[in-house]
């Protein structure tokens, strides 16, 4: 890459679009903001001073990217279960490419749409069924329904639920009632966190090509999970 930018994060209004990202995460896990939401001090927000050109959805792929990843894991600070800090300090030193030419950020707008809407439909989709749960307090486990089988859901509803089945065919009463449900939206879930997956590898593929990495150094960029 021949120019690169540094990443500067300002104090802004909320109205004003921006990249957001979780105070501590997991690996990436950032959005892009067109000015809708309020946050607290646990998610932080950055905005590109004027006279960067670059699209933010362009740079949100790039700061999703394993890339950004591999920086913040070799430079910033590690806690407990392997989640990392996305504070300033450690965040502003990640170079971004200089790419001004709106046609070449294309592709990377139209993936980046593509994830947000892909992200979209599947937290609908999620809480949809998370609803008909009809539940004060979801477990973490079926807030994740889509990882269990039918029986572990049942197990896991049931305790939620606090019930007892007084016989057998009530407990497949309830098992008929839940499994067309539950097997549909398991389905739909998983077909949208695959595309998502599958976006996500294309992405990180124009990344890698972005910053002229070589065949060896995306090996040890995709050894670093």
């Amino acid at each position: 890459i021949s120019k690169v930018v540094p990443l500067i994060f300002v104090i802004l209004p909320p109205a004003s679009l921006k990249i957001i990202t979780p105070e501590i995460s997991l690996g990436a896990n950032m959005s892009f903001d067109d000015g809708k939401f309020y946050h607290n001090t646990k998610v932080y927000s950055f905005i590109k001073k004027v006279e960067i050109k670059e699209d933010y959805k362009f740079y949100l792929t790039i700061l999703n990217s394993k890339i950004m990843w591999f920086f913040l894991k070799n430079t910033g600070y590690e806690l407990r279960g392997g989640y990392f800090t996305f504070k300033t300090n450690f965040i502003n030193p990640f170079p971004l490419p200089k790419l001004e030419n709106l046609e070449e950020q294309k592709p990377f707008i139209q993936k980046a749409d593509l994830m947000l809407e892909l992200n979209k439909k599947l937290q609908e989709l999620k809480q949809n069924f998370i609803n008909e749960l009809n539940l004060e307090k979801v477990p973490t486990k079926l807030q994740k329904f889509e990882e269990l089988d039918f029986d572990d859901f049942v197990k896991e509803y049931a305790k939620a639920k606090k019930l007892k089945f007084a016989d057998k065919l009530e407990e497949r009463n309830f098992k008929n009632e839940w499994q067309r449900l539950f097997e549909n939206d398991k389905k739909e879930v998983l077909e949208i966190q695959n595309q998502i997956n599958i976006t996500d590898k294309e992405i990180d593929q124009m990344v890698y090509k972005l910053y002229d990495l070589t065949p060896d150094e995306i090996k040890i960029v995709e050894n670093n999970e």
